[in-house]
This record gives C-alpha cells, structure tokens and sequence, in this order.
C-alpha cells in the first residue's frame, strides 16, 4: 500500500493526487515540492475553498504558467 507523501499520494490523508494537485502544491506552497497535497487538504492548509483553488487554476493557466499546461 503506498504512503501517504510517497509523490503520488496525498502528505495529509494519504489519496490519490490528480497532477493539477501536484502543480497547486508546487506553484502554492513550494517549487521544489516532491511530496503534495489533494485539493482538499491544500484547501485547509492555504485557507482557500477547493471553488477558489479551481479557479487559481484557471488562472495559472491564463497567464501562461508551465506548472498548468
């Protein structure tokens, strides 16, 4: 069974991270991220809404970001 922040796996509760999860991570809480976080727990950790994530997707991806294409 893998281990919750093995890179694939969410550091908190340890589910199935999509790669806009990992990117989030990544472009939210460390660049050089190697272990990520699910759009739920990122949500709790930054203080945003999985809605407000989403659209900070949107809007990396508008403005060109690398982390989102």
């Amino acid at each position: 069974m893998p281990e919750p922040g093995d890179g694939s796996h969410c550091l908190r509760c340890g589910r199935a991270l999509l790669p806009v999860e990992m990117s989030l991570t990544m472009k939210l809480i460390d660049k050089a991220a190697t272990r990520y976080y699910c759009k739920h727990c990122l949500a709790e950790k930054t203080n945003l809404t999985e809605k407000e994530l989403d659209e900070l997707v949107l809007l990396f991806r508008r403005q060109g970001c690398a982390l989102f294409t």
